[in-house]
């Protein structure tokens, strides 16, 4: 009788995993269909308004790509901003996706910026981390000029004569 009793013991425990494995299975595919509702909702939301669901604010290391500007030793977070200091060399700050952005859908970007001096700012993308380089004409900031609206639909976009992989 005592084999009998692991065996019945040990199918108990078998189905016990199996039913388990099945339940957490099924709640991950509940949360999962819970979470893109709610994403999709804000951003039905969001284009019922006629607003985008892209807004960045560069206030913390997790708000740019690696946590830090590419191209400048000198630069630090306060006050919910980004602030750097160059020398006039360029620096670039990456703005991370969640997922490919449409201009079709999102024409414009806003960019509020203030500059100590005078400075060219260029929206600068890559498809993909290798891929080559596509640049927007520059832009003169000039201090204690308004907020920046980029046509990003417009033309004025031009491809990088040779092959810059994204900054790493």
């Amino acid at each position: 009788m005592r084999p009998l009793r692991r065996i019945l013991l040990a199918a108990a425990g078998a189905a016990l995993l199996v039913a388990t494995a099945w339940l957490l299975d099924l709640f991950a595919q509940q949360q999962l269909t819970a979470h893109l509702r709610d994403q999709a909702a804000h951003a039905l939301v969001l284009a019922a308004r006629g607003d985008t669901p892209y807004r960045w604010q560069f206030g913390a290391p997790d708000s740019i790509i690696a946590g830090r500007v590419f191209g400048t030793a000198d630069f630090h977070f306060e006050a919910g901003e980004t602030v750097v200091r160059s020398d006039g060399a360029p620096f670039d700050i990456g703005v991370p996706l969640a997922r490919p952005i449409d201009i079709a859908l999102f024409p414009q970007l806003h960019i509020v910026a203030t500059a100590d001096g005078p400075a060219l700012l260029r929206v600068i993308v890559y498809e993909g981390l290798q891929a080559q380089e596509r640049a927007l004409e520059a832009l003169q900031l000039v201090p204690g000029t308004p907020p920046h609206v980029i046509d990003l639909a417009g033309g004025g976009w031009s491809e990088s004569a040779t092959d810059h992989a994204a900054p790493h």
